[in-house]
């Protein structure tokens, strides 16, 4: 039996690590692939493992301290980028124009093949909002000026490689950058997941990336860091909030806690989350396997979170299913 002394040791110890660290456990699908993804964002930040964070088995712990001083919002899109950036449309229309600016000889029908898909994806709305927030924070770029340019010159191939460079040489700016390459995961990455919120609330199209999501996720989050207890809690983990979030905006789970009332009983909406796990869930696209063109899988095998992660890095997984053609498979 133990002593009365080593218990209250081990009910301090508890105490302590409740007081110093957030804790969330394996639940339904999605949340998983949203613990897989926000591990992940825990990794590339450099985050030190049994110290930043914890897990055991089917449980993550997560240092408040290490979740007050980092750039969460920063993080979140480094990673997005990191996972998505090399495949993206952007990605690979930069690579053709750095292809062409250096093809000394080049045939004429691949010329065009690949200056008609440049000026298509550089041409579309999302695109052309980005530079509009870019340009609004002072940044001179002239992407739609020379895409336009080259419209007007498409018989001029030195014209248009001196347009091309141009284009290039606003890229190379990393702010341009990761607005660009953001602006095309979210549409066709993230919003697979989820959408209506932060930088995906059509409102909010022409806002900077980076502080809508902070307004959304990092400083709910970080407004709960020292909040002792709250007036509701959390569905998935439990925790006492005094934030009333709900999952409206994911995609074939959220419920509209202000439109659908009847689904609850007297009408009383009490299925909100915790800012944690709405940060978490917003890391649910890092969690997936992307498979050849925007295929993503999400492997649920969830005995422990050791386990769910070396499942979803698996090549021989990612090479067995290959064949599919779903947008995305769960399992």
């Amino acid at each position: 039996m133990a002593s009365k002394k080593s218990t209250n040791k081990n009910v301090k110890e508890e105490n302590s690590l409740e007081n110093k660290y957030f804790k969330v456990s394996l639940d339904t699908f999605l949340y998983n692939a949203g613990i897989v993804g926000f591990i992940q964002v825990l990794e590339n930040s450099k985050a030190e493992k049994d110290k930043d964070y914890i897990i055991e088995g089917e449980n993550l712990s997560v240092s408040k301290k290490f979740l007050k001083k980092s750039d969460l919002s920063q993080l979140y899109i480094d990673s997005m980028i990191k996972k998505f950036g090399d495949k993206s449309t952007i990605s690979e229309t930069f690579k053709n124009i750095e292809y062409l600016i250096n093809k000394k000889d080049i045939e004429e029908d691949e010329f065009n093949e690949k200056i008609d898909a440049i000026i298509y994806y550089l041409s579309s709305a999302s695109i052309k909002t980005g530079c509009e927030t870019l340009q609004s924070k002072g940044l001179k770029i002239k992407i739609q000026e020379n895409i336009n340019n080259i419209k007007k010159n498409k018989k001029d191939v030195d014209k248009i490689k001196k347009y091309l460079k141009e284009i290039q040489n606003d890229y190379k700016n990393k702010e341009v950058k990761q607005t660009l390459l953001m602006k095309n995961i979210m549409y066709n990455k993230i919003r697979l997941f989820w959408e209506n919120k932060s930088f995906l609330l059509p409102a909010n199209s022409k806002n900077d990336l980076k502080e809508e999501f902070y307004k959304s996720f990092e400083e709910p989050l970080k407004s709960i860091i020292e909040e002792t207890k709250g007036k509701y809690n959390c569905i998935t983990c439990g925790m006492e909030t005094s934030n009333d979030m709900d999952t409206t905006f994911l995609f074939e789970v959220g419920v509209d806690t202000g439109r659908k009332k009847s689904a609850f009983w007297n009408c009383n909406p009490d299925s909100f989350i915790c800012p944690l796990c709405n940060f978490i869930y917003a890391c649910s696209p890092i969690g997936f396997i992307e498979i050849g063109n925007n295929n993503l899988v999400f492997v649920n095998y969830n005995d422990s979170i050791e386990y769910l992660m070396k499942m979803n890095a698996s090549e021989e997984f990612k090479e067995n299913i290959k064949s599919k053609n779903e947008k995305y498979l769960f399992y």
